[in-house]
């Protein structure tokens, strides 16, 4: 039945503690993957940097005993990342900049030089002005 499900088995017999590491591992990684998926939705309502937020020790500890089945799990989240980033300035996000204003500085701002004399006219003639 095993290798019916695509779980092959190298002696023919399933192994009880293999299969309770590799199960165990699993639900490590798909517990990992629901706090960074929440973490990444949540940061931007609390103007919070999610990449630097998952980077930081203090802040995945904060949130290492969270459920990620529980009901108020992404508000526990929420709440953990307005902490953080209470406690670390540095986890906010960077403001985007000002918008531009006044005028454009970086024409010469003179139009098109007309001759004042004939040699200037022949001479700007020649150079295809």
């Amino acid at each position: 039945m095993a290798e019916k499900a695509g779980i092959k088995l190298d002696d023919g017999k399933p192994d009880a503690e293999k299969l309770t590491q590799q199960l165990t591992a699993t639900q490590g990684k798909a517990r990992q993957s629901a706090v960074e998926l929440a973490v990444y939705r949540a940061a931007t309502k609390h103007s919070a940097d999610a990449d630097a937020l998952l980077d930081s020790r203090g802040f995945l500890k904060q949130v290492d005993d969270l459920d990620p089945d529980a009901d108020d799990f992404a508000t526990k989240v929420g709440d953990a990342i307005k902490a953080a980033v209470e406690s670390n300035p540095k986890l906010k996000t960077a403001p985007a900049p000002p918008a531009r204003s006044g005028t454009e500085m970086s024409g010469r701002g003179e139009g098109a030089r007309k001759p004042t004399n004939l040699a200037d006219a022949v001479a700007a003639r020649m150079r295809g002005n």
